[in-house]
């Protein structure tokens, strides 16, 4: 898991990317968990995490929120593992990195201020 630190108007905002490879392989199974134990666990943790983190370090002007993904083409899936991945998502498409960071750039800007302690999804309906 990748750590993302940005500095918006005074506010320190932290953000946690998780691990899309494991992801997408857990989700044949209906469960982010199965197959993968310590990505579900992780998963989980940061479930509940962040609206603590959000509550605990707010006086400190940090805001947490994570980012759901789903399934995004970074070139490591094989034909079948796409297939699968494309037929469950109602878009009929993958995600893209430039996805991911659409939704993650508007918690970070000065107008996602609001924004804490949230973990939405950008998976094309994937998890629908």
């Amino acid at each position: 898991m990748r750590q993302l630190t940005t500095a918006v108007s005074g506010r320190r905002r932290l953000r946690f990317l998780p691990d899309l490879k494991a992801e997408a392989s857990s989700e044949e199974n209906g469960d982010h968990t199965v197959g993968n134990l310590p990505y579900g666990a992780s998963k989980g943790a940061l479930d509940r995490i962040t609206p603590a983190a959000a509550r605990e370090l707010a006086h400190l002007g940090v805001s947490a929120n994570v980012i759901d993904p789903g399934p995004v083409e970074t070139g490591w899936m094989d034909g079948e593992t796409r297939a699968a991945c494309v037929g469950r998502t109602p878009l009929g498409r993958l995600g893209t990195p430039a996805d991911t960071a659409d939704l993650l750039e508007f918690p970070c800007s000065a107008r996602g201020g609001w924004i804490d302690g949230q973990s939405p999804h950008s998976d094309g309906g994937f998890s629908a």
